[in-house]
């Protein structure tokens, strides 16, 4: 006989290796779940994992632990990991999904473009994009359009819109008038202003956010402030529009929907999340309104220069309330 006796002896050695890893997803997606179900992100130190383990990966991490105690024929973890798989699921859809029907556009409509260019000096793609929808306001984050010559380019490409050059990264065109932007620094670095943009002859309040990335800095001061410096525009039309660096359902987003909604959660329709490209699994790059705004249509498209997907916002003015607010 040819075959080698030793053979029999030499360990599966995959095995340890794919059971240290089950082992590694399976604790990371119970932590998730558990800081979802409990305290989410309002401890320092804990909502960095918060943040690492969205809906999204909650659910493949269930699915992942599934298919290897499957693969091993464990029945019992095999069936514990199957329904933290189809509960999860069931929960990421909800949540994370949007099923509604597009509204049909009318001439009262006013149109938002929110895009975060991740520093990326190719702008033909978010200016073809720009040219296909026709926004009424556009915001662009992290933008390298840092210079005079640069904004004398943008002006002469869409000579149809107003330019507002905000902190350099941050930039506002509208189909209006754009008024001087009120700048705000916030205490972590984040970046916030305030613009008075006039379409149809009715003025927008329009904030401009960018909070600070940096995964040990707790994200309850710069909303908090974000929050506070938004009172002043109360009577008013107003949007909070930007990069969040930070997901909706974070408990530190409760003070800003005193007097404030979220405009995908409330008529968005396809996949909520927005980053990173192109498999997002956070919902970053967010439109705010106040109760003067009435909320028409919310979707997310792909950029491919970037690794944000583009906020594509539909709104109107609730002329009834601005008109009882100012009486």
């Amino acid at each position: 006989m040819n075959e080698n006796p030793t053979n029999h002896l030499k360990p599966n050695k995959r095995r340890p290796l794919v059971s240290a890893v089950t082992w590694l997803i399976g604790f990371l997606t119970i932590l998730g779940l558990v800081l979802r179900l409990t305290v989410r992100d309002s401890v320092a130190g804990l909502s960095t994992l918060y943040y690492m383990t969205p809906l999204a990966l909650i659910v493949f991490g269930a699915g992942f632990c599934f298919l290897t105690s499957r693969w091993k024929q464990k029945k019992l973890t095999s069936l514990f990991w199957s329904l933290i798989f189809v509960t999860v699921s069931a929960w990421w859809i909800q949540t994370d999904w949007s099923f509604q029907t597009r509204a049909e556009e009318t001439k009262n409509d006013i149109t938002i473009l929110l895009a975060n260019l991740a520093r990326t000096k190719d702008l033909g793609t978010i200016a073809s994009k720009i040219r296909e929808i026709e926004p009424d306001i556009v915001v662009l984050v992290e933008a390298m359009v840092t210079t005079d010559a640069d904004r004398e380019v943008w002006k002469a490409t869409f000579p149809e819109y107003n330019y507002s050059m905000i902190n350099g990264g941050t930039q506002l065109l509208a189909k209006g008038k754009i008024g001087p932007p009120w700048v705000k620094a916030l205490k972590d670095g984040s970046k916030l202003s305030r613009s008075i943009v006039t379409i149809d002859g009715v003025d927008l309040h329009c904030y401009v956010v960018d909070i600070k990335s940096t995964i040990t800095v707790s994200r309850e001061y710069a909303i908090e402030e974000l929050a506070n410096f938004t009172t002043k525009s109360t009577g008013q039309p107003a949007l909070i529009m930007g990069d969040f660096n930070t997901p909706p359902d974070s408990v530190h987003f409760n003070i800003l929907r005193e007097n404030h909604v979220n405009l995908f959660e409330t008529a968005g329709r396809g996949y909520a999340t927005t980053w990173p490209h192109p498999i997002p699994v956070l919902a970053l790059d967010q439109i705010w309104v106040n109760q003067n705004i009435v909320p028409i249509g919310c979707e997310h498209h792909v950029n491919f220069r970037s690794d944000h997907r583009i906020v594509v916002g539909r709104i109107q003015v609730n002329h009834e309330a601005v008109s009882a607010r100012a009486e």
